[in-house]
Order: C-alpha cells, then structure tokens, then sequence
C-alpha cells in the first residue's frame, strides 16, 4: 500500500475516481496479495499456526483466491467505466509525471524486473520461502550495482536502514524512499508480542473457558466454517492486527476441525479468506490505520469498495455448502488416530 499504492491514488485523483473507491480497490488488492503470496509473513503466520506447509496452502487458497481476483476485477472495470462516463476525460498529467521521473532517475527496462522473475519462478519450483527471498535480494543488489551503477556501500545502506530518494518531485520521493532491514523491527517486536501473549492466554486456561460454550453449541460444519469466521473477525477487532487474529483463531478452532473430521488445511484456508480481508473493515484495525495513513480515506468510507473482504468469505461458505475442494480426514486415518490416541 505504501509504494504502489500511493502512486495508485494520485493516478485516481488525477483520472477524477472517487478516492474511497480507489482506496478500496487498492486494499482489496494489498490484502488478497498478503495472505496469497507465499512470501508474505501473513501467509507464514497462518501456514505456522496450523502446521501446514506454505507450497500447499498457497495451491489450496488459488482455488478461492483466483476466481475473487476475477470477481473483483469485473466489479473494478464496471465502476471504472460508471466513474468515466461521470466524470468525462481525466487528467493524466500525475501519470505523466510519474512516468517522467523515474524514467529521469533510473534505467527501465525489464533488468530491474529480473529479481521479481526470479522470486516468482523460485516459488512456483516450491522452493522455501526464506532461500527465495534471499537470492531475490540478493539479485536485486547486483542489479542495482551493475545496471543502476549504484555502489555497493549505498546497496549495504539500502538493505540494512533503507533508500531514500531526492528527486524533488514529493510523490516520486513518498513512492520510492523505502525502510530496510530497520524497518521492519517494529513488526518483529509485533509478532512477539502476539505469540506470547496467546501462549499465556493458552498456558493459564483462559481461551479454553471463554471459548468452551461458543464451541460446544457448533453443529455441523457450516457452523464451524461461520465460528471461523466470526472468530477471525472478533481476533481482528481485539487485537487490532491480523496476526494475533490468526494465532487466536487458529489456537481455538484447530481442535475443533479435527472433531469434524478436518485436516488443519482445512482451518488455514478458512482464516486465510476471513483473517487478512476483513481486517481492514475495523477502524481501529492496524492495517485500516495505515490505509487512513497514507490515503487519507478511512474504512468506513472505503469499506463499501472493500470487495475482497466480502467475496472471500462468500466464497469459502460456497466451497462449505458445496463441499468443494473440503480437505477430510479418510476413514482409515481416522481410525489410526483413534488408535494412537487410545
């Protein structure tokens, strides 16, 4: 949201769209991208929780994450199409001057794109994450050196405390200066605090007595896919960030999954469509903050753009009803689990 997305807005505001429906379709994009990609720590978070590798859920969330991606596409093109019939010719001279400055300060060519290449390629062979995204940085580094002509003790700098751009052109500079390794020390401080605050909350009884008469009333597992739902979203609101949503949800509903004669892939892919997509409807929510922070366009006004946040968990409920693609324990697995744990 912070790179792409900026850029995104002033391209909108320069085309006349409505700011709350960009911010929508740029979240609904931001979000269906953090708990798709395999590289994504939302997506690591979720795979941890359950014990399920990230290859596979990655392939089991396609087969809902793909055709919302479609869905919302369509929805997209047609409110675009409304919006330029409204609004008439827009001025694209932000497009322009984007275009302009960083064909100004950089070579663009498809070089630069050969990291991501790489990332993309790497995952697809379902090699692990943190080896892909070390050679991808380690790719884009080289680059930067032979290609940008970049030094090397300013690409150590870039890695390690960020770049920061001077163009003179302030959206270029908001769209380009980007934190490193540094930045990311607040959100590593974040998921610290949310494993050990679940691990006591589990430790010492507390889930277990709060949540007993919620999952003692599930019937059925369309109950069981709402009580996820409903689980997520109320992880969302209390802990104001998606990863403490996934660990208390996944902590409460696993169990649960196997009583219904579910694999834990089963409890990924249903926080993978509510967890992340509807975290952005709270207000008060981590990720609605940042949207408000960098768009100026708060949840409740994006959130009736917010379509991922809405098609997801529809489409899971569809798989429910229609037992699509349902990751169920055989009944000779079932039977050598009652084994062991007898």
């Amino acid at each position: 949201m912070g790179t792409v997305g900026i850029a995104m807005m002033a391209v909108g505001a320069g085309l006349g769209a409505n700011p709350a429906m960009t911010a929508g379709a740029i979240v609904s994009g931001a979000f269906l991208g953090d708990g798709w990609t395999p590289i994504s720590d939302t997506l690591l978070v979720n795979t941890a929780v359950t014990e399920v590798k990230p290859m596979d859920f990655f392939k089991k969330l396609s087969k809902i994450a793909l055709p919302a991606f479609v869905l919302t596409c369509i929805f997209y093109i047609a409110l675009g199409f409304i919006a330029s019939g409204a609004k008439g010719t827009g001025d694209y001279s932000q497009v322009n001057l984007v275009m302009d400055s960083m064909q100004a300060h950089f070579k663009i060519s498809i070089i630069p794109f050969l990291p991501c290449i790489l990332v993309i390629i790497m995952l697809a062979k379902g090699k692990p994450s943190v080896i892909t995204l070390l050679l991808g940085s380690l790719t884009a580094g080289i680059v930067a050196v032979l290609y940008q002509r970049a030094s090397v003790p300013d690409v150590l700098n870039a890695f390690w405390g960020g770049y920061k751009l001077t163009s003179g052109v302030a959206l270029i500079d908001s769209l380009l200066s980007r934190g490193g390794i540094t930045s990311m020390f607040s959100t590593t401080g974040l998921y610290m605090i949310s494993f050990a605050l679940i691990g006591m909350m589990n430790r010492v009884g507390i889930i277990e007595e709060v949540v007993r008469p919620i999952l003692g009333k599930i019937k059925g597992r369309m109950g069981l896919a709402l009580s996820t739902i409903s689980m997520a979203f109320i992880g969302n609101a209390v802990g104001c960030s998606g990863n403490f949503s996934y660990l208390f949800t996944g902590t409460i509903m696993l169990p649960s999954y196997k009583k219904f004669g579910l694999k834990n892939m089963e409890c990924a892919r249903a926080m993978g469509c509510s967890v992340t997509p509807m975290g952005p409807l709270i207000p008060w929510n981590m990720n609605a903050v940042i949207a408000l922070q960098y768009f100026g366009v708060s949840s409740l006004q994006y959130g009736p753009f917010f379509f991922i946040a809405f098609i997801m968990p529809i489409l899971y409920i569809l798989a429910v009803i229609f037992k699509f693609d349902i990751s169920e324990y055989s009944q000779e697995e079932l039977r050598a689990m009652e084994t062991a744990g007898a």
